[in-house]
């Protein structure tokens, strides 16, 4: 599938209210908080707490960063896609994602085998109030058969990444928070003029670009894999 008929974004406050019936089911809250795609004013955008209810908060605080994907044709990407039910609702695996949850202590790092490929991380103790936004590109190696990063000395397993299926309003929805981030503003790189919008922040654009591309990669190394078996 082309990369441009995928939208990487956020819940919208309406597809947490009660638009999405995935979500009214399962629940809007997550372990840690996140961002939505609502902004109300220049500096604030909202964020759901654990219970799923919708704060406000400055753009340039860190606040976890559940990924949706948005398409027209759901079945073409998840064609063949790993997938199980749980209580009604379609839960598939598409693509790989470092989980940051879970430090490993590594007891050998020199038995590592590369795998000459990266996952886009944003660092977030990079990012300030100056509109830095930046990013790891963390290297890939494999350590007795688990693929695994390095990322500031710290290593993490890469674990495939679960997403919901809404199918009535064509989006995939991250089970889980894959990292954290600010949202920021406006990027010259990119010539935008950010107006409340959060199709104009460099989260937006990170997602769409690095964190989308890597995703898609992922995808497909996973997808070569299973058919050299």
């Amino acid at each position: 599938m082309p990369l441009n008929n995928i939208e990487v974004t956020l819940l919208s406050k309406k597809e947490i209210e009660g638009k999405s019936k995935v979500l009214r089911k399962i629940g809007a809250g997550c372990k840690k908080a996140y961002w939505t795609n609502y902004t109300i004013a220049k500096d604030f955008a909202g964020v759901v707490d654990a219970f799923g209810y919708i704060h406000y908060e400055q753009i340039h605080y860190s606040f976890g960063v559940r990924p949706v994907l948005k398409l027209d044709n759901i079945d073409e990407l998840i064609i063949n896609c790993p997938s199980k039910f749980k209580d009604g609702i379609q839960i598939v695996e598409y693509g790989t994602y470092p989980d940051l949850s879970q430090r490993l202590n590594i007891d050998n790092p020199y038995s590592f085998t590369a795998k000459y490929c990266n996952y886009p991380i944003p660092a977030v103790s990079m990012i300030d109030k100056s509109k830095i936004f930046q990013w790891y590109n963390c290297p890939a190696y494999i350590y007795k058969n688990q693929e695994i990063i390095e990322m500031c000395g710290c290593n993490y397993p890469v674990k495939p990444i679960k997403f919901y299926v809404d199918r009535e309003n064509s989006m995939l929805i991250s089970v889980g928070i894959l990292f954290e981030s600010p949202i920021n503003a406006e990027d010259p790189e990119y010539n935008c003029e950010y107006n409340k919008n959060f199709n104009d922040t460099k989260l937006y654009f990170f997602l769409n670009k690095q964190f989308k591309n890597g995703l898609l990669q992922s995808y497909n190394r996973s997808k070569q894999k299973i058919m050299h078996l």
